[in-house]
């Protein structure tokens, strides 16, 4: 839903802002952190009443469930914090404030790791203390980003006026926009729900966690090999390149041998994981005349 609002409405907002147009700009931008908070609401009210049925669909287990019960309790407190953060994060970028956007993720993710063993360890809060350290980091980001937003330093900033009058044609705009973006996140989530799901029934809570650490990884690679790929510039290289998955990303599939369905299923999704980009360059001559062709 960050998605939705945040890609599809930053975007638009750039479109206005180089129109000269920036009072439209900072509506789009002020009605999107409304949707954003009253999502998020609406989404942690919804995992807070199905709670058990949402975990147990995404892999957890009779032996896992306290542990991610007391998590997810903690952790649904941020959901607003997050949503607003990441989605306000778009519109900071596309005001032209790279290094403020770029701060807005350092300063949570720093502090979630400072965090982390202080409550978990040091305050002996367990599962709770790596929540409670994830919700501080989320609402200490957010406070960030809309602080500079309020500040002169935004070229347009919040409004109350924007924020209490929604202007639901130019959501449908922005929803529409926003929605392929908003698809892939939610086929995403789908993948790793039906992979969990599989891997609970052939490999147990064991096979749970370690794609969950095979995910992660997945998730630090996909986005520099992505930049490196197309900040590379020559399209034709682009078509013809090579994906091959990084070693330690076979481990989902190498799990699954208990079962024949749960190792296709992991190995399949630990190879749609891009991490290695190989490009064949021809000699000059030839690069030439695949190039005119």
């Amino acid at each position: 839903f960050t998605n939705l609002y945040g890609q599809g409405g930053a975007p638009l907002c750039s479109i206005r802002r180089g129109a000269g147009d920036l009072d439209t700009a900072r509506r789009i931008m002020n009605n999107c952190l409304v949707l954003e908070v009253l999502t998020g609401a609406a989404l942690m009210a919804i995992f807070y009443g199905f709670m058990r049925p949402i975990l147990f669909a995404f892999g957890a287990s009779p032996s896992t469930w306290p542990y991610a019960q007391a998590y997810l309790q903690i952790y649904l407190l941020g959901t607003v914090f997050n949503m607003v953060s990441l989605g306000m994060n778009s519109f900071v970028n596309a005001q032209g404030f790279g290094r403020v956007g770029m701060m807005t993720t350092v300063i949570g993710g720093v502090l979630n790791l400072v965090l982390d063993p202080v409550f978990i360890f040091v305050l002996g809060m367990g599962v709770r203390g790596a929540a409670l350290a994830t919700v501080i980091s989320q609402c200490v980001s957010c406070v960030w980003g809309l602080c500079f937003l309020a500040s002169p330093n935004a070229i347009f900033g919040l409004d109350r006026q924007d924020l209490l009058a929604m202007d639901w044609p130019l959501m449908k705009q922005v929803v529409t926009l926003g929605f392929a973006s908003f698809l892939m996140a939610v086929t995403n989530s789908v993948t790793q729900v039906v992979c969990n799901a599989v891997l609970s029934v052939v490999g147990g809570d064991l096979y749970v966690g370690v794609m969950t650490v095979v995910n992660s990884v997945r998730e630090g690679t996909q986005l520099p090999t992505t930049g490196f790929t197309h900040g590379s510039g020559d399209r034709l290289q682009l078509r013809r390149q090579k994906i091959q998955p990084h070693p330690p990303l076979h481990l989902g599939g190498h799990l699954g041998h208990a079962g024949h369905f749960g190792d296709h299923m992991a190995a399949d999704r630990a190879v749609s994981a891009p991490a290695h980009v190989h490009f064949h360059k021809r000699s000059g001559p030839d690069r030439s005349r695949h190039s005119g062709a």
